[in-house]
């Protein structure tokens, strides 16, 4: 059996009850040929924009024999029509990008049962972008990785049934800023370690508010938001933690 890293055996957790998937931006092809040879999956499509990285996910399946994964090579979700599969992840680019490959695709987005994305930037950007555009989020996970932590973002499309999975985005976001979509109050109800990462971003806003303190002309106004933003942290914090 195909050994996934921690990031991708969470993924694959969150496509769970999806009998067909596709993986855009696949490179070596590790995750569809883990739920197809895992038996999680009926068939899976691989596909990335470069065809040197395709050729890696092709290698792999043939060195195990795995027959039900299809290469395609394409950008977004072009290489996808409406309907054709169940489920796609889309994991390792940044957030932006995420939301504009959901966006030009959304004849093939809005018609699938869950979408699990992990932004590597701009995470809050992608959650703003989901709810404007009623995606719910069901599942929050967060990840270590070497120095890096992903964060893992499971949704499904508007109109489509939550097949009694819980919308945590329906709580809303407690401000208009950034922050507050990067860590939103619903993510104290994920999955890794929440209280770990809420501190990691508490200890970079800090720094930053201690920046704004000493600067020789103060912004008082973003001096109150940063405070503001850290006693909100602060309050998920010690929710998140025993």
């Amino acid at each position: 059996m195909i050994k996934l890293s921690e990031r991708l055996r969470i993924i694959a957790d969150r496509m769970d009850n999806c009998k067909t998937m596709a993986d855009i931006g696949t490179d070596h092809g590790f995750l569809p040929a883990y739920m197809i040879e895992s038996g999680r999956c009926e068939r899976a499509v691989a596909a990335d924009i470069s065809q040197p990285s395709l050729e890696k996910a092709r290698q792999l399946c043939e060195e195990r024999g795995i027959t039900a994964c299809e290469m395609r090579v394409g950008d977004g979700l072009d290489v996808l029509e409406p309907g054709e599969v169940e489920g796609v992840v889309i994991a390792g680019m940044g957030g932006t990008l995420i939301a504009e490959i959901l966006d030009g695709g959304r004849s093939v987005s809005e018609s699938l049962k869950r979408i699990v994305m992990q932004p590597r930037t701009a995470s809050g950007e992608l959650r703003k972008w989901l709810m404007d555009n009623g995606y719910r989020i069901v599942a929050e996970d967060v990840v270590y990785e070497g120095k890096f932590v992903p964060q893992i973002i499971t949704a499904v499309p508007p109109g489509r049934p939550l097949d009694g999975m819980e919308d945590l985005s329906a709580a809303g976001v407690s401000g208009d800023g950034e922050l507050y979509y990067e860590i939103p109050r619903w993510i104290i109800r994920g999955g890794g370690p929440i209280g770990e990462h809420v501190r990691r971003v508490m200890r970079r806003e800090r720094n930053t508010l201690e920046g704004l303190m000493s600067a020789k002309i103060k912004d008082e106004a973003r001096i109150r938001e940063k405070q503001t933003e850290i006693k909100y942290l602060a309050e998920l914090l010690e929710s998140c933690e025993p």
